[in-house]
């Protein structure tokens, strides 16, 4: 269907004519914008050639909001997780310098991936959504946030409907996929999870992946269906150009807040002192059996 095009010459003159070329060039949503950079230039006499730039600046200022706002949405990252509020004292000091220059995300136009692996709840998800932000909000870059489980489970059920092919275009196009918990991708496994994983890593060699993990990668033949060739070959197209990021021991921040809380109930008068006192030692009982299964990440690269 053809626009609309009204001749400047039969235009109705009560609008101002700046509104009906703003109208042609389809930037009506910065009319707003526009006016408030106009006003400032006739309020500082700017030559046209400045007020012209100032305008431009505006319009490219405005599309690069919309488009960050597009892509937030598209990512599907968690809104409470940046890099801001994130806890850097659960990283080696000495990888600490390595998060901070990722955190430029000049590594996602040279292809390189990351590989967070450590025990569970100690962030690696959180700095994981954080470098995904970064990467939309300082390079405009398209990204994609997909918990191990649901990716596979989304490429077995596009084989099974005939839209795998599609799918996995996708997946591959895009510039960022942050994969969440892959130890975690299925009890068992399903036999096609190995293939689907070398035919995700194998497409993306020259976009970048993060991986999360709290499991070596010679353990994840088991969650990825048992296949070693296809996993073994996967892994290694991730690892050709991969950063290697280690979280240490220490308390799981969900368990962290589950202790301050329960701390707080406790001290509430709702609990008599008998029923405090078995609430108290349950806390120290829980909080032994975390310490105890907690375990290092060795520093690897």
């Amino acid at each position: 269907m053809k626009r609309k095009i009204t001749p400047l010459c039969t235009a109705d003159y009560t609008q101002p004519a700046i509104n009906i070329y703003l109208e042609r060039l389809g930037l009506n949503g910065y009319k707003d914008a526009i006016d408030a950079a106009l006003l400032q230039c006739e309020q500082n006499n700017v030559s046209p050639r400045q007020a012209v730039e100032r305008i431009l600046a505006v319009i490219a200022k405005c599309r690069d909001s919309q488009k960050i706002e597009m892509l937030m949405k598209m990512a599907r990252l968690c809104p409470a997780m940046t890099w801001e509020n994130f806890n850097f004292s659960r990283v080696q000091t000495r990888q600490k310098k390595v998060l901070t220059e990722l955190s430029n995300c000049h590594w996602i136009a040279r292809g390189e991936n990351i590989l967070f692996y450590g025990p569970s709840g100690l962030g690696k998800t959180h700095v994981s959504v954080a470098l995904g932000k970064r990467a939309i909000a300082l390079g405009g870059y398209s990204v994609l946030f997909k918990e191990a489980s649901k990716l596979f489970e989304e490429l077995r059920t596009a084989d099974s409907q005939g839209s795998y092919t599609r799918r996995l275009n996708i997946l591959k196009r895009v510039d960022l996929l942050i994969i969440d918990d892959l130890s975690y991708a299925q009890r068992g496994g399903h036999p096609e999870d190995a293939a689907n994983f070398y035919a995700l890593m194998n497409g993306r060699m020259g976009k970048s992946t993060i991986i999360t993990s709290n499991r070596p990668m010679k353990e994840w033949a088991e969650p990825l269906g048992g296949d070693e060739v296809c996993i073994r070959a996967g892994i290694d197209r991730f690892i050709a150009r991969c950063h290697h990021i280690c979280f240490i021991k220490g308390r799981s921040y969900r368990l962290e807040s589950f202790l301050t809380q329960a701390e707080k109930d406790s001290e509430t008068e709702v609990l008599n002192p008998d029923e405090s006192g078995q609430t108290t030692a349950g806390l120290e009982e829980l909080d032994g059996i975390q310490s105890e299964t907690e375990g290092g990440a060795d520093d690897g690269h």
